[in-house]
């Protein structure tokens, strides 16, 4: 379990995403249908500590959010509530709105 920044992120991990990989995006709902990374999937950050079960499966998760604040909540709430077997990743410098200014790929 660790911290890292969105450039650690898109150069490290995610050209080698797969099917046991998450990407969890803890904006808003609307944040989310605004635009948002491709198979990410969202639960607001205030509410992931009670959708625990949408995470199960998973290898490695990485959570983000438009700026880094809302993921380093939900990283303290998964560290603690998560199984010891998974891998979770706090983006907590930078999110989607640096994403999106560095041109990095995304959908509407």
């Amino acid at each position: 379990m660790s911290k890292i920044s969105l450039e650690e992120f898109y150069t490290n991990y995610f050209p080698n995403l797969n099917s046991d990989d998450l990407i969890l995006d803890v904006r808003r709902l609307e944040e989310f249908q605004e635009n948002r990374l491709s198979n990410s999937i969202n639960i607001p950050h205030d509410e992931v500590g009670n959708q625990l079960a949408k995470l199960e499966g998973k290898k490695r998760i990485f959570i983000h959010c438009k700026m880094g604040g809302r993921a380093g909540k939900a990283y303290e709430v998964l560290k603690n509530s998560l199984n010891t077997n998974v891998e979770l990743y706090g983006i907590t410098e930078g999110g989607m709105h640096e994403w999106i200014s560095n041109g990095y790929p995304y959908e509407k």
